[in-house]
C-alpha cells in the first residue's frame, strides 16, 4: 500500500498554521482539503502521529486530535497496529456512482476524441506488418525495431543525433515517467518542479517520498533558479513545449543558458499539440544542450489517449538499465499497437493540418464563451497544448471542483497542479471538446461559481485527470 513521508506530506499541506482558533481544526481542515481534492489519494498510509508532530513542529495532541477529527468524519480509518489510511465517507463514497445528471461534461481530462478514420488506417497497415513478427516470442521490453527507428528518426529531424538503442517504448509518457523516476530517483530525494506542473508527475515523486522543490513559471522559466536548484537536486522535471497547464513554452535563449548537471526529465507529450492559425516555430530539443536530458514522449495528446504508446530517450546506459528494471513492472508493449504508431510517427501524422486548425477553433471558442460568461477570469491563450489555465477572482477552486458534478460538470481543482495548497484561483479548462460542449460548460460553471460565492458546497470525491 502507498504511503507518503511526513516530510511530503507537509510540502502538500504549505502554510496550513491557523490565525486564530485550535491548531488541530487547522489541520485536519487542511488534511481533508488534500483528501477531497485528490492530492491525497484513497488508500494512502499518513504518516503515525509522533513522526508528522516532529515535522510540522507541533504537539503530538495537535496531531492525534486532527487524525480522531478525521476518523470520525470518515476520512481515515486507523486501528492500533498500522498507519492512518485515507478513504472516504459513505455519503462521499455514493456519489462515485453514475451522476444523476445524465449529460456530464468533463473539464478535468484534456483528451482528444480519437481519429477513426486515422487510427484504421494506421491498425490496418499494421496488421499487414504483423506477420513479420510472428518468428519471435512478442516479447519486446524495449519495443519493436521499426518503432524505436521512427522515433529516432524523429528526433534526427529535429537536430538531436540519435540511435534506435536509444529508445525504448512505453505503454504512454506516465509510464515512461515512472519507470525513470523508479531508476534514477532515490527514497526521499529532492525533486525540482515547474509550479504549476502535471498533476500525475507530482504523485509519482511523492510515491517516491521525494522532498519537492516547486520553482515558479507563472512568468516564464528563469534559467538562474532552475541551474542553482538544479545543482542540488536528485532530479528535475520539465515540460518546455506548451507546458502544463500553463501553455508556456521555453525559448530558445532559456535553452541554451540553463545549467543542467543532474538528471532532468523532459517530458515532451504535447510537442505536437498546436493549436495557432499557422504551424509553431519548431524549438531545439532540450536534449540537444545537456547531455543529462532523459526525453519522454506519447501519442496520448497528439493522436489519442487509447493508444497506449510512449517512449524514453536517453543515452545507451540508461536504456540498458531501465529493460533489465522493467520485468519488475511488465513484460513489453503489444506488437500490433506498436506497428499502429510506426505508421503514425513516420508519415508524420501526429502535426496534421486538420486537428490544429480544430484546436484553434475550440480554444477561440472556449475564450469567447469566458469573456461573456466569466469575464473577470483571466488567462493567456497559448500557441498549443489542451488548456487554459484560468485566473478566478476569489480562491474557490477546491470548493468549485467538490460541488461541480451537481451541475453536470467534472472539474480538476487548481491545487492538484501544484504543492503547498497553492493555485486555490486556478483552474484549467480544456479546449479539447467540442465547441457546443465547452460552451454548455462554461455556462454551467458560471452558475457553479455564482453558488458557490453564495455559500454552496459539495462533498464530491475528486475526478482523475489526464
Amino acid at each position: 500500500m502507498m504511503r507518503v513521508e511526513a516530510s511530503a506530506l507537509a510540502v502538500l499541506l504549505g502554510q496550513w498554521h491557523p490565525e486564530s482558533g485550535p491548531a488541530h481544526r487547522a489541520l485536519s481542515e487542511a488534511l481533508q482539503r488534500l483528501i477531497v481534492d485528490g492530492r491525497l489519494a484513497l488508500g494512502v498510509k499518513l504518516p503515525s502521529e509522533r513522526t508528522l508532530a516532529e515535522t510540522l513542529r507541533v504537539s503530538r495532541t495537535t496531531t492525534a486530535t486532527a487524525y480522531r477529527n478525521l476518523v470520525a468524519s470518515g476520512f481515515l480509518q486507523t486501528n492500533s497496529r498500522t498507519r492512518a489510511v485515507v478513504t472516504l465517507p459513505a455519503t462521499a463514497l455514493d456519489t462515485l456512482r453514475p451522476h444523476c445528471v445524465a449529460d456530464v461534461i468533463d473539464f478535468s481530462s484534456a483528451s482528444p476524441a480519437a481519429p477513426g478514420e486515422l487510427i484504421h488506417a494506421a491498425f490496418r497497415a499494421a496488421l499487414d506488418y504483423m506477420p513479420r513478427h510472428f518468428a519471435g516470442n512478442g516479447y519486446e521490453r524495449a519495443g519493436v525495431g521499426e518503432l524505436r527507428r521512427a522515433i529516432a528518426d524523429r528526433y534526427r529531424q529535429r537536430g538531436l543525433p540519435t540511435g534506435p538503442d536509444q529508445i525504448m517504448v512505453t505503454h504512454g509518457a506516465q509510464h515512461a515517467l515512472a519507470l525513470v523516476t523508479h531508476e534514477l530517483l532515490p527514497r526521499n530525494g529532492r525533486v525540482v518542479i515547474e509550479h504549476p506542473t502535471y498533476p500525475n508527475a507530482i504523485r509519482v515523486f511523492l510515491d517516491r517520498s521525494a522532498r519537492i522543490i516547486p520553482i515558479s513559471v507563472a512568468e516564464g522559466w528563469d534559467a538562474e533558479r532552475f541551474s542553482a536548484a538544479n545543482r542540488s537536486a536528485d532530479l528535475t522535471y520539465l515540460i518546455p513545449e506548451f507546458q502544463n497547464p500553463t501553455g508556456l513554452t521555453m525559448g530558445e535563449d532559456v535553452r541554451r543558458s540553463m545549467r543542467l548537471s543532474s538528471p532532468t526529465i523532459v517530458d515532451e507529450t504535447l510537442l505536437d499539440v498546436e493549436a495557432g492559425l499557422h504551424p509553431f516555430s519548431p524549438v531545439t530539443p532540450l536534449a540537444a544542450y545537456h547531455r543529462q536530458v532523459v526525453t519522454i514522449g506519447s501519442l496520448s495528446k497528439s493522436v489519442w489517449g487509447g493508444l497506449r504508446v510512449g517512449w524514453v530517450r536517453a543515452g545507451t546506459e540508461l536504456i540498458d538499465r531501465l529493460v533489465r528494471s522493467r520485468n519488475l513492472f511488465d513484460l513489453g508493449n503489444p506488437v500490433l499497437e506498436q506497428l499502429a504508431a510506426v505508421e503514425l510517427i513516420a508519415g508524420g501524422r501526429t502535426r496534421d493540418e486538420g486537428p490544429r486548425l480544430a484546436r484553434h477553433c475550440a480554444l477561440n471558442a472556449l475564450g469567447t464563451a469566458l469573456s461573456t460568461q466569466l469575464p473577470d477570469a483571466t488567462y493567456s491563450i497559448p500557441a498549443g497544448g489542451v488548456g487554459l489555465w484560468v485566473r478566478l477572482a476569489e480562491p474557490v477552486s477546491t470548493r468549485l471542483a467538490n460541488t461541480a458534478p451537481d451541475h453536470g460538470l467534472l472539474l480538476a481543482a487548481g491545487p492538484r497542479y501544484g504543492v503547498g495548497g497553492a493555485f486555490e484561483r486556478h483552474l484549467r479548462l480544456p479546449f479539447t471538446l467540442p465547441e457546443n460542449e465547452l460552451r454548455d460548460g462554461v455556462d454551467r460553471l458560471a452558475g457553479l461559481y455564482s453558488e458557490v460565492l453564495a455559500g454552496r458546497t459539495g462533498h464530491h470525491p475528486p475526478s482523475s485527470i489526464a
